[in-house]
């Protein structure tokens, strides 16, 4: 879950805040000679998400985020002995959560077209994250942070007051690449090479935007795993301050 602010200093230079409640779910398993154990239960954690965005020119514009973790994710579980009912609480905090560093540049073609091209960095202590066992890695595995690179037209709609429900959609398309975050000992990563589109359509009043986003794509590069498609979708709602300001009546 998300929620941010953003301000404008002036028309070449804003900034934003970004708060990110983390969740998941963890399940561990521990095999021995004798019996085996079973760790699952959920993640729960906070980090903060820190943004500018600077006008070069009047096409070209710069952005720069990075996301910290504050409060790093807390696995609240149960332990329980294979075959039987024993079993106990657990709560841990993880050792490592990464932070996440991402660098933009938007060019504006015209006034409905403009490219977004952007890179991203994760970086995180691996000692921790192996110690944590967020992943169950096979013998001579080790964790990579995850890097990407993203390149996406966008398309804004043609008319936000239109009565034509076409007329007030945008759109837009890319490609991403990213390595993921296991490698085997002889460094072999793994890539995922993806497509990415989405519409989003503005209210007739121009008050609110909703965003519709897929992305489809492949994971592979490692020998010996299988080829892995996966999807992914987002949907967002973006809300004006318009909403939010007291009617001036005479």
């Amino acid at each position: 879950y998300q929620i941010g602010l953003g301000y404008a200093l002036n028309d070449n230079l804003s900034f934003g805040l970004k708060l990110h409640y983390l969740h998941g779910y963890l399940r561990r398993a521990y095999e021995s000679s004798t019996t085996d154990y079973v760790l699952k239960g959920s993640m729960a954690g906070k980090s903060l998400e820190l943004g500018t965005l600077a006008k070069i020119n009047d096409r070209l514009t710069f952005g720069l985020t990075a996301e910290v973790p504050y409060e790093r994710p807390v696995l609240t579980s149960s332990d329980s002995l294979g075959g039987t009912t024993l079993s106990h609480s657990v709560s841990e905090t993880l050792s490592a959560w990464p932070t996440t560093i991402k660098l933009g540049l938007v060019y504006q073609q015209s006034k409905r077209v403009k490219y977004v091209t952007g890179i991203s960095q994760q970086i995180f202590p691996e000692h921790g994250f192996d110690k944590a066992r967020i992943f169950t890695l096979p013998t001579d595995w080790h964790t990579v942070p995850v890097a990407s690179f993203q390149l996406t037209m966008l398309r804004s709609a043609r008319d936000q007051h239109s009565r034509d429900w076409f007329q007030r959609t945008g759109f837009s398309t890319g490609l991403s690449v990213r390595n993921f975050y296991l490698t085997p000992g002889n460094n072999q990563l793994i890539y995922e090479y993806s497509l990415i589109t989405g519409v989003e359509h503005i209210l007739r009043n121009g008050k609110s935007l909703f965003d519709f986003a897929g992305e489809f794509g492949l994971r592979q590069g490692a020998t010996g795993l299988p080829d892995e498609w996966f999807a992914r979708l987002k949907l967002g709602i973006q809300v004006s301050d318009i909403w939010f300001k007291k009617a001036k009546r005479r």
